[in-house]
């Protein structure tokens, strides 16, 4: 069947003292559990990859609870993820953090757009099966944004129908690593072999590795909730 809508579970959750001690107040909650098609989240990129510095990044994501017939406002911006020194964590205090890389805002790369969502394939379903999404293409230029730099993109918005004045949200992209040349495509499937390769026969998959992120880097994106 189709997406099923949010569903609340009742969910207590204990408060102890260090190290495991004794138990000090229990906090009751309610979880609410949403499919993906109800989440606000990004299905492009929906994990870390390589990009070419002077190429687009094609990002496609959804929002929560979307009013198909409205147009929203979006505003973009990049993030450069900067290696902080233990010695020199004060200075960053200001700046969100994953692991030990501070989130440094590239304000010049901010732009807005008005969209409308749509229904188009996407993560292999069908645009009659998948989410009414929104599309843009994010142009991964110079000179604040260089080879070698790990990326992330905020994505910030307000619901049209939320009153005045609306709520705003906001949540990030995947990680991207900025390369000098786009990623080799991946090779087509060889045929299958009727008898043994002659010696020397390469047989491993020639295609890039996936982007490893920084050793001092948690590898998910950091996400604010929607």
């Amino acid at each position: 069947g189709g997406p099923k809508g949010p569903r609340s579970f009742p969910t207590a959750l204990p408060m102890q003292t260090p190290f495991g001690g004794e138990i000090v107040a229990v906090l009751n909650l309610a979880a609410t559990v949403v499919s993906p098609a109800f989440a606000s989240s990004f299905l492009v990129p929906s994990a870390m990859q390589r990009v070419a510095l002077g190429d687009s990044q094609q990002l496609r994501w959804t929002v929560r609870g979307v009013d198909e017939q409205a147009r929203y406002e979006f505003h973009l911006m990049a993030f450069r993820l900067k290696h902080v020194p233990d010695g020199e964590s004060a200075a960053y205090l200001q700046h969100q953090r994953v692991g030990k890389r501070a989130l440094l805002p590239l304000v010049k790369t901010a732009k807005s757009v008005q969209l409308q969502c749509e229904k188009v394939a996407v993560m292999g379903l069908s645009a009659s099966h998948a989410p009414c999404s929104f599309g843009h293409d994010f142009a991964i230029t110079g000179p604040l944004i260089t080879v070698g730099d790990w990326l992330v993109l905020l994505l910030q918005w307000s619901s049209p129908q939320e009153g005045s004045p609306p709520k705003s949200h906001v949540m990030y992209s995947a990680p991207m690593q900025v390369v000098a040349h786009a990623p080799a495509p991946a090779p087509l499937p060889r045929p299958v072999a009727t008898e043994a390769p002659p010696s020397g026969w390469d047989q491993t998959n020639s295609q890039a590795p996936a982007p490893q992120p920084p050793a001092d880097m948690v590898p998910t994106s950091p996400r604010a909730p929607a």
